[in-house]
């Protein structure tokens, strides 16, 4: 009766290790892709220069590394179009005045990664080239 008991006990262990390392290793390869990189800290820098701005203020924001991103993501016919590929970069990068939050997408299956902002200005934003411009208005 002992020896069955510990047996026991060992499997229990074995399977709840397991368990455990297959959990971190999901955590790590869903979270370490470029793409939720890219998505944190762009929705962060730029939700971080919107509240840091004053109304008035245009915000020329570089964002060639996460177009090469999301570029990476689309087929070669998409990336092809210039015009599909703008009318998604503007679908991936969202600046929600309503809900006070910037939402970056870079892949089809991702919902992308959001971060507040506290500012209570509108943000009218608009893509020229590799930049992104915010203008910060009064509401």
């Amino acid at each position: 009766m002992n020896k069955r008991g510990i047996v026991l006990e060992n499997v229990i262990f074995l399977v709840l290790n397991l368990v455990f390392f297959v959990v971190v290793l999901f955590f790590i390869t869903t979270n370490n892709a470029d793409h939720a990189i890219y998505e944190q800290i762009y929705s962060k820098q730029i939700s971080l220069l919107i509240d840091r701005a004053k109304p008035g203020t245009k915000i020329a924001y570089n964002i060639r590394d996460l177009r090469l991103e999301l570029a990476s993501h689309l087929t070669r016919s998409e990336r092809a179009n210039q015009q599909l590929f703008n009318d998604l970069l503007k679908k991936k990068i969202l600046v929600d005045n309503k809900n006070k939050k910037v939402v970056i997408g870079l892949t089809k299956k991702s919902k992308g990664y959001s971060y507040p902002y506290f500012s209570n200005y509108t943000i009218e934003k608009r893509f020229q080239g590799n930049y992104l411009i915010l203008e910060v208005k009064d509401e």
